[in-house]
């Protein structure tokens, strides 16, 4: 009964994850967390030491790592599913969620900690925002489910998010 949520930063992988894990009593995982972990640097550090290349082979050897463990929520960067192969070893945890959320909301969520994310660190923050959902959409929306993030309650959506992981259970 697994489950793996996507989309971009701000908008609710890592916190709607570690709520969902706890009701379901799964653990969270947070990709960028074990990778960081693994590397012993921030994501951040990571870029400018080996670059975005690099990292994104990060995160798909933390999915293998991961492949096939259906007793956890996962929470991914918001590029992960952009690299080729990496839906496939996602869907092997379980269904994979797009949290869908407009860029403004996106925008108000991660003004405060943008210095941290290396892809949209520098420069205006909306147009950035909306350049890369313009590259990632594809990936996103070949999700299992979609679930619009800014447009339900909280506790909608992670009652949805529940349901979802029970319906593959």
């Amino acid at each position: 009964m697994g489950l793996v949520l996507i989309g971009m930063m701000g908008s609710g992988k890592t916190t709607l994850g570690r709520i969902v894990a706890k009701r379901l009593k799964l653990r969270h995982v947070d990709l960028d967390a074990e990778i960081e972990a693994t590397a012993g640097m921030t994501i951040a550090e990571i870029f400018r030491a080996v670059g975005e290349r690099r990292f994104r082979q990060m995160e798909t050897e933390a999915l293998r790592a991961l492949e096939g463990n259906q007793a956890i929520v996962l929470s991914t960067g918001g590029g992960a599913p952009t690299t080729a192969g990496n839906l496939d070893l996602m869907r092997t945890i379980g269904p994979v969620v797009y949290l869908r959320a407009h860029v403004e909301v996106l925008a108000s969520r991660i003004r405060r900690s943008r210095a941290l994310r290396p892809l949209i660190a520098e420069g205006e923050l909306v147009p950035k925002l909306r350049e890369l959902i313009k590259l990632r959409g594809a990936a996103y929306e070949s999700a299992d489910h979609i679930l619009d993030v800014d447009q339900l309650p909280r506790a909608d959506v992670i009652a949805r998010l529940c349901e979802i992981a029970a319906e593959q259970a």
